[in-house]
């Protein structure tokens, strides 16, 4: 029950705990920068990154949910894996984007002349794990979906103590500072998306296989129910 309460309102704040462990002492302790403006700005990173997979997420697992209680599991499945295609299609695209445009991008997130040296590190570090952060909060709706609230939890909160822990090693006893904190959240991240994967390729009712990307009652309602209206 507890597992179920715990899914309901959402642990996300477990993820941001993590994320601000580092960050704080990697910013207040270490020299680099104002410790709130450098908090402010990395949080500001991660913020943008989930919210491409909130909003996939959401109309995904409406679509998922509807077809397994309709007994349709393969339209499901079918809806399941068009929204992986194409969030790591999308992952590819933000990434590229980003480190073309490294700078600006640093500059629309708020970074300032004082933090840009360390935004663009980070930034250039955590860049090629967008695939992973946007794969992720989609794969926890997902596992929901499927049944598992339980294993969600669990998933996420492994995540952000390994956070913590690559956290530590890499910035306070490796003193590998920015690079080291985006390394960090990038693998725990990494780890996450392994054990989701784990689970849908042995115990999951929702399974990756074949679809057409315009199939009008399944593929092609993923992608509708993403967009705004």
């Amino acid at each position: 029950m507890i597992f179920c309460v715990l899914s309901s309102v959402n642990y996300r704040p477990v993820g941001i705990l993590a994320l601000y462990h580092g960050r704080w002492y990697l910013c207040g302790k270490r020299g680099i920068g104002s410790g709130t403006d450098s908090g402010e700005y990395l949080h500001a990173v991660y913020n943008r990154t989930v919210s491409v997979s909130i909003l996939f997420a959401v109309g995904n697992s409406t679509i998922v949910a509807i077809f397994l209680g309709q007994g349709e599991k393969q339209k499901a499945n079918e809806v399941f894996t068009q929204n992986v295609v194409l969030l790591c299609i999308l992952s590819v695209l933000i990434t590229i984007l980003v480190m073309i445009f490294l700078d600006p991008f640093a500059r629309f997130l708020g970074a300032t002349d004082h933090i840009l040296p360390y935004a663009r590190t980070y930034i250039g570090t955590i860049a090629p794990f967008s695939v992973v952060y946007i794969l992720s909060y989609s794969f926890e709706t997902l596992i929901k979906t499927d049944g598992y609230p339980k294993l969600a939890t669990i998933y996420v909160t492994s995540g952000a103590v390994l956070n913590c822990i690559l956290d530590y090693i890499l910035v306070m006893v490796l003193h590998k500072g920015v690079w080291g904190a985006a390394f960090a959240t990038g693998i725990s991240q990494a780890a996450v998306i392994l054990l989701y994967l784990w689970h849908f390729w042995t115990e999951g009712t929702i399974r990756f296989t074949k679809f057409h990307l315009m199939h009008r009652k399944s593929g092609g309602r993923s992608v509708t129910a993403c967009l705004p209206g």
